[in-house]
């Protein structure tokens, strides 16, 4: 199943599963089949912080007893020939943009029948596409996986004696889908699947798994060949496995012995973005003081020196003049307050958007992220955080009714006009919808904080600020 593999087998299945595994394993899986031969695998897996998973692995198929006829049918040997099959195998799997798993398998094959022996290199590739955004509709996308794989895209060439042959290009494709229960960790696993080679017809297959607490599971399955069952216990992580196959020749019975150890590579991820998340929150409040501290002093200084060249300029007669450099230094000065304005604007909405984000209110991050990133796309490291809080909030951004959208907006044109009356009178409208929404609220008051500083004398008057949030 290759949208199933998550584990070291993946490098047999589809070893874009090998992206998934989350901890450092090491497995071992015995079959008998048919007439005594066995088959079994052992492999290894380590995933690392920042590369992916790189894994190892052997499989062994061998079988003894066969015998050996002419052209006639006559048997020409003592009945002791042997076959040895065994493919070493050499995988790679990496997640790109958290929704696509690519990796690739290299396998050596060496082959020993009736005393000849052949060596070939082949290549596996696979794909798994998962955490798809939900769509309307009520279908949970972001609980399907979809997977391909193409075995033997390069096949081994071996030749035993007479011509060589080439092992078969394989495509196997499929789709999983979780379905999570609320009481006692439930999970409901339902997958389909199918194969075509050069050498064999399509085939389907169909598998459903059901696991409780993460410590056990039942499964399920149908192919083309038949049916099987199987159950597996996990503990401490150790997890056994059995399956029983029914196919045309007979039952089959598949035993597996898997490890898992060390810390989780998911959560060393989480705690390193926790830090990461830590530093930037620590930068965006350092630049938003910054920006404030300037933007103080820009008012409280650049202005009343503008004043005081204006009254000497005056005093002195030189009106035409004088004055007129005047103007044009009062016009700097504006300019230089709306560049700061502008510049606090961003970074205090830059730094609401990283707290709301570490706090785990991904809605209310995406709307002060979308503040700032219609200004300047991108700002520090916006294009990150805004990216992520986007698919954390799973599609739900907006935080208004679809009825007070318009006003919103509207007052946020009036706000940044400076009509601070206008503004706060179009969002008590929308508060006699909404009287509880807090970024109405905040904004409303951030109106009215700029209102009483408009009233206050010259030299009391307190930094402009930006209100706190122009996207619902």
């Amino acid at each position: 199943y290759p949208a199933v593999a998550d584990d070291v087998t993946a490098l047999s299945w589809n070893p874009a599963g090998l992206a998934r595994v989350d901890r450092i394993e090491i497995s071992a899986m015995h079959i008998n089949l048919f007439y005594g031969t066995p088959y079994d695998f052992l492999g290894v897996a380590y995933p690392l912080l920042d590369w992916g998973t790189f894994s190892a692995g052997m499989i062994r198929v061998a079988t003894g007893d066969i015998i050996v006829r002419d052209a006639d049918s006559m048997q020409v040997n003592a009945g002791d020939g042997t076959l040895d099959f065994r493919e070493y195998q050499f995988g790679f799997g990496r997640e790109f943009f958290e929704l696509l798993n690519l990796g690739a398998t290299v396998k050596v094959n060496d082959e020993r029948l009736l005393g000849t022996e052949d060596t070939g290199v082949g290549v596996d590739l696979g794909m798994q596409v998962h955490g798809l955004k939900n769509w309307p509709g009520g279908f949970s996308w972001d609980k399907l996986t979809l997977g391909a794989d193409a075995q033997n895209v390069i096949g081994s060439r071996l030749q035993m004696g007479g011509a060589a042959d080439v092992l078969p290009l394989n495509l196997r494709f499929g789709a999983a889908y979780v379905v999570a229960l609320d009481r006692w960790q439930q999970k409901i696993l339902m997958t389909l699947a199918g194969d075509k080679s050069t050498w064999r017809d399509w085939r389907s297959r169909l598998g459903v798994e059901y696991r409780l607490l993460d410590l056990a599971a039942l499964r399920g399955g149908w192919n083309s060949d038949g049916w099987s069952a199987g159950a597996g216990l996990e503990a401490f992580g150790v997890a056994v496995d059995y399956a029983l196959a029914f196919q045309e020749l007979g039952m089959t019975h598949r035993f597996s012995l898997t490890y898992r150890f060390g810390e989780r590579i998911s959560r060393q991820r989480e705690a390193r973005q926790q830090e990461l998340d830590r530093q930037v929150a620590e930068r965006a409040e350092v630049e938003v003081k910054r920006v404030r501290s300037e933007l103080q002093a820009q008012i409280s200084g650049n202005e009343q020196r503008y004043l005081e060249e204006k009254q000497t300029l005056l005093a002195k007669q030189e009106k035409r003049v004088n004055l007129a450099v005047a103007q044009e230094r009062q016009k700097q000065v504006d300019a230089k307050k709306r560049e700061l304005e502008l510049a606090y604007f961003k970074s205090l909405h830059y730094f609401n958007g990283i707290k709301d984000y570490m706090d785990k209110h991904f809605r209310d991050a995406v709307t002060e992220f979308e503040i700032v990133a219609k200004l300047d796309a991108n700002y520090l490291e916006l294009p990150f955080y805004l990216t992520r809080s986007r698919q954390l909030a799973g599609g739900q951004f907006t935080a208004l009714k679809p009825g007070s959208l318009q006003l919103y907006y509207q007052g946020i044109d009036l706000y940044m006009e400076s009509k601070f009356f206008e503004a706060v009178a179009v969002w008590k409208r929308i508060l006699a919808d909404e009287p509880n929404n807090l970024m109405v609220l905040r904004n409303i008051e951030e109106a009215e904080s700029r209102i009483t500083s408009m009233n206050k004398p010259q030299d009391e008057s307190a930094p402009s600020s930006a209100p706190a949030s122009t996207e619902p």
